[in-house]
This record gives C-alpha cells, structure tokens and sequence, in this order.
C-alpha cells in the first residue's frame, strides 16, 4: 500500500500568487521584470524511518527543512509497508524505493516545492530477483546497479527511463548455493576511482555453519566488468564498510555473525583493510585489535566516526548478553552493545566513546552537509539525528514519532 500526500502549503501558495496577481493588474505597480522574479527555495532533506509492527513493518519517508530544528510530520509522509528499500540519491530531485512484495524499483520525483510524485517502477521479479538487500548503488546519472545476491550477478538499470541495460556475472564464490551456503554482500557500496569493492560471506543459516574466510571482488563500472576476485581467511563475514577520505577501505565483521558458530570462538574480532588503489586485501595490515581491550572478548561491525582516520566498532556488554552458541542470535539484536573508537591505519583500539547502548545492526551513515556532520541514534522508543562537532561530540536534532531512523538525504 502506497499513500504519497502532497505540501499542504502548495494550495495556499497557489491562491495567494492568484490574489498577488489580481492587485497587480489592478494597480499596475509591478513590471514584467518583477513579476518574474521567485523566492529562492530553503534546504529539504528526507528521513527515512521505520516502525514494526505485529505482522510486518510500517515505513515512513518525511521531509524537513532542517535535520536538527525540524519536526517530523507522520499524516505528511509517504507510508510504505513491508521491508521496503530506500535508495536516495543527494542533491538530485529524485529517489529510489524497493519493494520486497513484488519486487520492483520505484522511481519518484521531488520538485522544488517539496511535492513528490511516482514517475516509473521497474520490475525486478522478472530478473529472477527474489529478495532485495540495501546492495544498490548510482554509478552515474544514466546507471544504477542492484547487487544480486541470489544470482550472483549486477543489474544494471537507468534511473531515468527505469528499464534495465545489462549485467554483470559475479564469480560463482558469489552465488547463493556456494558450497551449500547462501551468500551475504557488503552494503552500501561507493564507487572509488571507478571501481566498486564487493565482499561476500557464507553461512549456513539452518545450521549456524559459516566459511572462515571473506572474498572480495572489485568491479570496473567504466567497462562494466569483473577486474578481480580474491580471498582473506584470516577474517570470516567481513561486510560491513568504512571508505576512508585517502580511498583506504576497511570491512569489518557484519552483525549475522550472531546468527553463526563463530559465538563458539573467543576474542571474536577483526578488520580487513584494502589499500587505496588496491585490488586485493592488505595482507600486511594487522587485523585483530580485541586484545586490546581489557575484559572485552567479542568487537562486531565498523562504523563511521565523524573524526577522519577513525571508526566505530561494536563491543557486546557480556552482563546484558552472554557469547554463546546457544540460544536465539537475535538476542545480539538488543541494546547490549558498547561502541569504542578505533584508529583504522594501525587498527588501534583508543577507547570507549560517549555514546548510548546500542543494537549490533544498527550502523548509521554518518554524511556530511554544508560542512557539518550528521548521523542517527537508535532508540527503543523513538530514532534521533544528531549533529557532531569536530571533536566528536553531538547535539541532538529531531526525533521520529518512533522506530528507528534507516537513511537521510539532502535533495537541495
């Protein structure tokens, strides 16, 4: 179900410049000059945020006029149920949304008075994609790709016109059913010097069982082609990312590791690194850092930090949570989880940062906008922007009704 509710203010605008006119051809004050003249339009940013919901999951795109003063609307927003997907593409009048009912990439346009309509929808279902994950990226404005786990391979679609103009075969490490395992991609991806950096895991989700080991493959988005694919196996489900401002990118290991065997392993932890420029991991980067930690065993995920050269890791509050195989992995899902900063050139572990406890999954981006730096808390009753300042601290900004915060974008 897709409800799309237009600017209120767009009817007052529109009776306003009728009476604005009518003065005008009564009293001749204004010329032609001055009548085509227009107010410059204020900055609009998206919030796209989430509810669950008994039987499934309520989301919400809203759009503000300020990140931090701004106050979200709910009877003004788009409502789209089920796991839907959100692809904005900042600074353009335009995003993406993906539906995991049927399948299918929607396109809707944002004017300059903030008014959103449908423009196309593209099926996916036709392309033999049964489930869609955040592996989407714009490479440019003619070419988008959707990241296919289950075929192992990239659809490559327009934006503008919505239809699809090609592929890209992933090596077969890629391809759900590998070795009996089904595969699991890093998210979000960027395109770095016109190349895209894709990793993979497997696990075995009916048996917890899990390859020890990450690949990696790097992908030329200017001949649309596979340049290489390697392996680590020193770092097993290494898919979360940090792109580093000198091209460095980091993979740290993804939240599904709960869901694993690894919960047998002690002094869980790691980062694999690839240089800038480099189509293979680094193999003389050190990447375990959990023995710097004193009474910690277990580091999850990489995040941003707002201070360039650093990221944020994951480390379970074992008193919340117990390390352990047994059990129901979703309990990791929880807030149980400290966040430490780390230095990711030498992989240095510099300590425990004033954030709230938070849940393994929940990595926000954190964007940079007019200079400033924003991110998102999750929070078991309502999502929160924050703005950070250059040392790392933050204020908080707006609040969603509830759920959590999943993506923001600037459109203008």
């Amino acid at each position: 179900m897709k409800k799309i509710r237009f600017n209120r203010f767009s009817k007052a605008k529109g009776l306003f410049s009728i009476l604005f006119c009518l003065l005008f051809i009564a009293f001749s004050s204004c010329s032609s000059e001055d009548s085509d003249k227009t107010e410059p339009q204020g900055p609009l940013y998206s919030v796209f945020w989430s509810v669950n919901l008994p039987d499934g999951r309520a989301n919400y795109i809203s759009f503000v006029d300020d990140l931090i003063t701004g106050t979200i609307d709910q009877s003004s927003s788009i409502e789209l149920f089920g796991y839907t997907r959100y692809f904005p593409n900042s600074g353009q009048n335009y995003f993406i949304t993906a539906d995991n009912e049927d399948f299918s990439l929607t396109r809707y346009n944002v004017d300059d008075e903030g008014k959103v309509t449908i423009e196309n929808t593209l099926s996916l279902k036709n392309e033999g994609v049964t489930w869609i994950y955040n592996n989407h990226v714009f490479v440019n404005d003619l070419t988008a790709y959707y990241i296919d786990t289950s075929q192992g391979r990239i659809i490559i679609y327009d934006p503008e016109e919505m239809i699809v103009t090609g592929y890209i075969e992933l090596p077969e490490q890629m391809r759900t059913g590998y070795q009996g395992f089904e595969t699991g991609y890093s998210i979000d991806p960027k395109v770095v010097d016109g190349k895209i950096y894709i990793t993979v895991s497997w696990i075995n989700w009916d048996t917890g069982d899990y390859l020890h080991k990450t690949g990696l493959t790097v992908v030329d988005v200017n001949s649309n082609s596979i340049l290489s694919y390697s392996e680590d196996d020193r770092v097993p489900i290494a898919t979360s990312n940090i792109y580093a401002e000198n091209g460095d990118i980091y993979f740290g290991i993804s939240a599904d590791a709960h869901f694993t065997s690894t919960r047998s392993l002690e002094d869980f932890g790691g980062i694999l690194k690839v240089k800038a420029g480099s189509n293979e991991f680094d193999q003389s980067f050190d990447p375990y850092f959990m023995n710097q930690i004193e009474g910690k065993r277990i580091g999850l995920g990489l995040g941003q930090s707002p201070i360039q050269g650093r990221a944020y890791i994951r480390i379970l509050d074992t008193s919340l949570a117990e390390w352990s195989p047994e059990g129901d992995g979703s309990e990791y899902y929880g807030f149980v989880f400290d966040t430490y900063e780390i230095d990711l050139e030498t992989n240095t572990v510099l300590g425990k940062v004033d954030l709230p406890k938070a849940p393994s999954y929940f990595w926000p981006q954190i964007i940079s906008i007019d200079g400033e730096m924003y991110s998102a808390l999750e929070g078991e009753e309502y999502g929160t922007l924050i703005r950070y300042s250059s040392d790392g601290s933050y204020v908080e900004g707006l609040k969603t009704p509830s759920g959590s915060i999943n993506s923001f974008s600037r459109f203008r």
